[in-house]
């Protein structure tokens, strides 16, 4: 009995390794495909252009079910920002290790980063900071350091919450047709 509940769970701690998972994966991205062809074909009905709508081309099915198992692997494992830098960080983050530190701060503990960065910039012998505002110096900070504008930092980054990593992982195609299908109504009703 207890050679089946260890290999179990060794299927269970691994889903990019277990048949079973896969498979739920790859009848989900099915679906998920299907819908975003159907309403490609729609779109162009409506004569309409899929990326004024927010409808991006079609991912390749297997990297589609491998982001899947990523999420459910970093479900399992409580690693969200591992899945979210692996599967749907902007291309250009760099040091995502470093930027971890920063995700999910508090409005006020955010400010605090911007006055310090600002700070060490001033006090640096090296630095011309004449003129330059705490936002234009933490601005620069975080596109050298992150290679992101302050604003991308702040939305991808500062603003970053597992929750919503793992809800854009799972169902972010499905709300992004939802919200084509919304605008395609709307653009019909009128």
């Amino acid at each position: 009995m207890q050679g089946i509940k260890k290999r179990l769970m060794k299927q269970m701690a691994d889903p990019t390794d277990n048949e079973q998972f896969q498979a739920l994966a790859g009848a989900f991205v099915t679906l998920e495909l299907d819908q975003r062809r159907r309403l490609q074909e729609l779109t162009e009905a409506l004569d309409e252009d899929p990326e004024d709508l927010g409808i991006e081309q079609l991912d390749e099915k297997q990297d589609r079910i491998d982001e899947l198992l990523a999420g459910i692997t970093a479900r399992m494992n409580d690693d969200p920002w591992g899945m979210w830098v692996q599967h749907l960080a902007p291309e250009d983050l760099q040091n995502p290790d470093r930027a971890s530190q920063y995700a999910g701060l508090e409005e006020d503990e955010w400010q605090e980063e911007i006055e310090d960065w600002a700070q060490r910039y001033r006090d640096a012998p090296d630095h011309d900071t004449e003129g330059m505002t705490d936002r234009d110096l933490a601005a620069a900070h975080v596109y050298q350091v992150f290679g992101l504008s302050l604003k991308e930092f702040e939305r991808e980054v500062v603003a970053w919450r597992p929750g919503e990593a793992y809800e854009e992982a799972f169902a972010g195609a499905f709300k992004q047709h939802n919200e084509a299908i919304a605008q395609l109504a709307q653009s019909v009703e009128e």
